[in-house]
């Protein structure tokens, strides 16, 4: 079978500084940034984040349908080894 699709992904840094990308692996990284410590003014890393993806389920003879989804991340980083995320998806699939 040949199954297709997409998605288109972007993200925004809300306190802190962007994400670095990686020439060697190819790849966005977490920036460094001091754990969270209200009384220096310091708040972790908070990101938004969005995704919108597609997904085709239809090649001769299988008639899957095809897929959609929407999403939405608020991603707080309170100390490097620790993410803390809200999501919201809303999806449409077509028969």
């Amino acid at each position: 079978r040949n199954f297709w699709g997409y998605y288109v992904d972007a993200s925004l840094p809300l306190i802190g500084e962007p994400r670095r990308y990686d020439r060697l692996r190819g790849v966005f990284t977490r920036p460094r940034f001091e754990e969270v410590n209200p009384q220096a003014g310091q708040w972790g890393w908070l990101e938004f984040a969005a995704r919108w993806s597609w997904l085709t389920l239809n090649d001769y003879p299988t008639r899957g349908g095809s897929q959609g989804i929407l999403g939405f991340a608020l991603n707080w980083y309170p100390s490097p080894r620790l993410r803390a995320t809200l999501q919201y998806q809303v999806g449409d699939i077509r028969l």
